[in-house]
């Protein structure tokens, strides 16, 4: 007979070496984030893609956590709490981190703000029959008309959402 210990996942007794320093960390990550977009996310034992009773019978057989607590982050029986599915392959793109979109601190300023909701406006004006307007790449059309419209008419040099958030993909 096999030691209750014994995980048939790994093929060893108990829990692997990584196990507590990961669940640990895992149990401050309340939440998922897609954007600025929080999900809570789903406890072992509450899944609603499993049957949940497996919880009652020992840990998870990936991440070893306990009925109630957090799965390691991203474990293969973690439910994504955004669409429902397991997360590992749902393609949510969710973080742990939340973001944060940075913009051109002019843009707060009581003076330059309003010139440059002025100049957003102009551009989208200017911009309405653009052959790329609502398609892909269109940001980048208008921000370099945006940045345009700012130096020649108020010379004010701002920076666009690409330049202030370089890890971030736009489109």
């Amino acid at each position: 007979m096999q030691n209750e210990d014994f995980n048939p996942a790994v093929g060893k007794q108990g829990p692997p070496d990584w196990a507590d320093e990961l669940l640990t960390a895992a149990q401050g990550q309340p939440a998922y984030y897609n954007g600025d977009e929080e999900f809570a996310r789903v406890r072992f034992g509450t899944e609603t893609i499993y049957d949940s009773s497996l919880a009652d019978t020992g840990p998870c057989f990936r991440c070893f956590t306990s009925k109630g607590m957090f799965h390691v982050l991203k474990c293969e029986y973690e439910q994504c709490p955004k669409c429902g599915l397991q997360i590992s392959t749902c393609g949510c793109y969710l973080t742990t981190e939340k973001f944060v979109e940075l913009h051109d601190p002019r843009e707060d300023d009581p003076v330059w703000g309003p010139l440059i909701k002025q100049a957003e406006e102009e551009a989208d004006r200017e911009l309405i029959n653009h052959k790329q307007r609502g398609g892909r790449g269109y940001c980048f059309v208008y921000w370099e008309k945006m940045r345009w419209i700012l130096w020649k008419r108020y010379g004010i040099e701002w920076k666009s959402p690409a330049e202030m958030n370089p890890g971030t993909f736009y489109d």
